[in-house]
């Protein structure tokens, strides 16, 4: 179902930054794990994902591509893209609206793609994607620690960073959005790490 532009988008597999959306079968074999759906927003609808009133701070993680450059988008508290293009106030730009990036934010540094690129900090949810012209996949946020990107993804054998399955927990206040039931616009949000914190998804 397309729900505007804030869609349900279908994905095979997520690559590292240079690489296409679609790879094929052997690369996805050897990347071990596959992310099947994605959700664009679209700032012109004021599109975005809330949650309502939130206690507790952690490890943010997740796949971004980015449809927009030159303007400054949030994701998340403290996970954000500058007018500059940089991320979370670092030096590194990111000017590839074809390339899908892991970003990992949390106390212990900003990561993309496996490489850290800045400082970092505890991340608190608040909305998400308010303001932004992107699309999202695989987003995790981890309660109460700080963990590395090596807790969501990995290298494979031609060194191009692949997710894989996060196994730890999640926390009281975590939450995981695979945004894979795409039944309605109140499922697509809904979080799936089994703590049941589901997001609203506004204005699609």
């Amino acid at each position: 179902p397309d729900y505007g532009y804030f869609a349900a988008e279908r994905v095979m597999s997520i690559p590292g930054a240079a690489s296409p959306l679609f790879i094929g079968a052997a690369a996805a074999a050897e990347a071990g794990y596959q992310i099947d759906r994605s959700l664009r927003f679209n700032s012109a609808d004021s599109a975005s994902l809330s949650l309502g009133s939130y206690s507790g701070s952690g490890t943010f993680s997740c796949w971004v591509k980015r449809c927009k450059l030159g303007s400054a988008q949030t994701i998340i508290t403290n996970v954000a893209f500058a007018a500059d293009d940089t991320l979370n106030g670092s030096t590194a730009v990111f000017r590839d609206p074809s390339a899908w990036m892991h970003i990992v934010v949390s106390s212990g540094g900003t990561y993309v793609n496996g490489t850290s690129v800045g400082s970092g900090s505890a991340v608190t949810p608040s909305a998400i994607g308010s303001g932004c012209d992107l699309y999202l996949a695989e987003v995790h946020f981890i309660d109460g620690q700080a963990l590395a990107p090596t807790d969501f993804g990995e290298y494979d054998d031609n060194n191009v960073w692949q997710p894989k399955a996060y196994s730890g927990s999640y926390g009281t206040n975590g939450f995981k959005l695979d945004f894979s039931d795409n039944t309605s616009t109140t499922t697509i949000s809904e979080d799936s790490s089994g703590n049941n914190n589901d997001w609203t998804a506004n204005n699609i």
